[in-house]
C-alpha cells in the first residue's frame, strides 16, 4: 500500500477504535501527523545504521522524493545562485537528507553536496580550484556554485518533512517498512500524555 497522511490517520483510527468510527477521535490528526514525523525519523535512523553495518553509507532510495524543474535564481545581494527548496529537508548526518542535485536534462550528472558554510571556505580559493558544481543548504535555499552553461533548472531528490506534505501526497518509505512504521506511530501515540481535549484546544474538560 502507498501511505499518505490521510491513509495514516485512517489506519491509526482503525487501530485505536477497532474499526468503529468514533464520534470524537482519540487523537487529533495534527498529533497523528506529528508522531508520524517522529516515527519516520526513527525508522530512517534505524535503516541508516543497518546500512552502515553492511558497509553502505547511504539510505534506501525509497525514502527520497524527486522534485523536477526547480528554477535557478540569483541572489543579487550576495551574487550567488540558488534554488528555493521545495520543502524542508530533514536533518541527517552527512547531509543524507539530500540525495542528489543535477541539471534537469542530465539527471545522472550530479553535483557535489557540501556542508553548510562551505561558501566561506570557497571565498579564498581561485575559481579554477572548482572542477565540478557544488551545492550547499543555507536556510530555505540550496546554493549552487559553478553551474554548467545553459542549465536553468534542477532535479532534486531529498527527504522532505511530513508537515509539508498534502493529505493525499504519498510519503516515501520502503514498502517493507510500512507496517512497522504504522505500529511505531501507534506506539508513540500510546506514550503521548496529552488528553483529547488538549488536541482539540477547546475548553471542554470532558
Amino acid at each position: 500500500m502507498s501511505l499518505t497522511k490521510a491513509k495514516i490517520a485512517a489506519l491509526i483510527s482503525e487501530i485505536k477504535h477497532g474499526g468503529d468510527a468514533p464520534s470524537k477521535p482519540k487523537f487529533h490528526y495534527t498529533i497523528i501527523y506529528a508522531m508520524a514525523e517522529v516515527a519516520r525519523n526513527q525508522i530512517i535512523d534505524i535503516a541508516y545504521k543497518e546500512m552502515r553495518k553492511d558497509g553502505v553509507n547511504s539510505l534506501p532510495g525509497e525514502f527520497y522524493k524527486a522534485y523536477k524543474n526547480i528554477e535557478i535564481k540569483e541572489d543579487c545581494d550576495t551574487n550567488r545562485n540558488y534554488i528555493d527548496l521545495p520543502s524542508r529537508i530533514i536533518t541527517l548526518p552527512h547531509n543524507k537528507g539530500l540525495l542528489s542535485v543535477s541539471p534537469m536534462k542530465e539527471v545522472s550528472n550530479t553535483f557535489n553536496i557540501m556542508d553548510a558554510g562551505s561558501d566561506a571556505i570557497f571565498a579564498g580559493l581561485d575559481a579554477d580550484s572548482f572542477a565540478e558544481p557544488e551545492v550547499y543548504i543555507e536556510g530555505e535555499r540550496l546554493y549552487v556554485r559553478d553551474i554548467p552553461m545553459g542549465v536553468t533548472s534542477l532535479f532534486v531528490r531529498m527527504i522532505p518533512a511530513i508537515d509539508d506534505f498534502k493529505s493525499d501526497d504519498i510519503i516515501p518509505i520502503p514498502a517493507v517498512l510500512e507496517a512497522e512504521y504504522i505500529l511505531m506511530i501507534s506506539k508513540l501515540l500510546n506514550e503521548e500524555k496529552e488528553t483529547p481535549q488538549d488536541h482539540y484546544n477547546d475548553s471542554n474538560a470532558n
